[in-house]
This record gives structure tokens, sequence and C-alpha cells, in this order.
């Protein structure tokens, strides 16, 4: 719905089952690939 709201929406990740896919006592992804694609995602923001 961004778009709608005049957002320059230049990324987004969805993390599925978030207590499945994130350590919270370490703060990180469990989950290789969604982590891949994080930081993948990071890298078109910072491009």
């Amino acid at each position: 719905s961004a778009p709608h709201f005049g957002a320059d929406l230049r990324g987004s990740l969805s993390i599925p089952r978030f207590n499945d896919n994130f350590d919270t006592t370490s703060g990180q992804l469990t989950n290789a690939e969604l982590q891949a694609k994080l930081e993948a995602t990071v890298a078109t923001l910072l491009g």
C-alpha cells in the first residue's frame, strides 16, 4: 500500500514464520537463504 501514499519503495523482504527464522537472543536471522535475501536487499538500497 506504500505506493498509494506517494512512497518510493526501493526494496522489501518478508520473513515468514518469524519466530522460526530469527534468534531473538543473538538478534540475527537463522535461515541462510533469508539472510542472503536480506543482504541483497540492503545492497540494493545502498547501491
